[in-house]
């Protein structure tokens, strides 16, 4: 067991240094267009995420010692919810998302227009006709101009839902691995004896 402490003692920085580096994944994922998002949403999450992480990265430093100082029982399950609410968030994105967002293709391109969560009946009337797609309306439809309008009108609560998911999970996700990774090194008592003397 002394050996094992040792180790683990030995690559504390390095375990540390990985959580850091796995934490900026969300981040990533948003800036490399893994994740589904319109691009009326893409700038403000891109900087959102990236703000966030460094803040929750900064937030388990500066609790270091109290996240040191938490049994490990607790802090187990505390990291095994948050990493769990973390993903719960993500799913809950996606399959919103999916919903929400569909994509047009233009000349070319592909737009990716958010759409209300709650249609009013003046959008119901428009998109009726078209067996309730919204693609076919915008692309055929004779009011094209005011259904978009429509949309963009009612569309802020998706927005607000889709951009407060993106937020909570990259917030989760990051507090649970740095914050798991910080305490997995210094519930050994070699990684701890360790960083004092260095």
């Amino acid at each position: 067991m002394q050996d094992l402490d040792a180790q683990i003692g030995s690559v504390g920085k390095l375990i540390k240094a990985v959580a850091g580096l796995l934490a900026f994944f969300p981040l990533l994922a948003l800036m490399f267009d893994i994740v589904k998002i319109p691009e009326s949403l893409a700038s403000m999450s891109k900087i959102a995420s990236f703000f966030v992480t460094v803040a929750c990265i900064l937030g388990v430093i500066l609790n270091r010692k109290l996240i040191e100082r938490t049994p490990n029982g607790r802090a187990s399950v505390i990291i095994l919810a948050t990493v769990l609410f973390g993903i719960t968030a993500t799913v809950s994105y996606w399959k919103i998302g999916t919903g929400q967002i569909i994509g047009i293709e233009q000349d070319g391109k592909v737009e990716q227009i958010v759409l209300p969560m709650n249609p009013s009946s003046d959008i119901r009337k428009m998109i009726a006709p078209f067996g309730d797609d919204y693609a076919d309306a915008i692309i055929t439809g004779a009011q094209s101009d005011k259904l978009r309008q429509k949309i963009d009108e009612e569309n802020a609560t998706t927005f607000a839902l889709l951009f407060t998911l993106l937020v909570a999970a990259n917030v989760l996700l990051v507090v649970g691995v740095v914050g798991g990774a910080w305490k997995i090194v210094a519930a050994f008592p070699a990684s701890a004896s360790a960083e004092k003397s260095s």
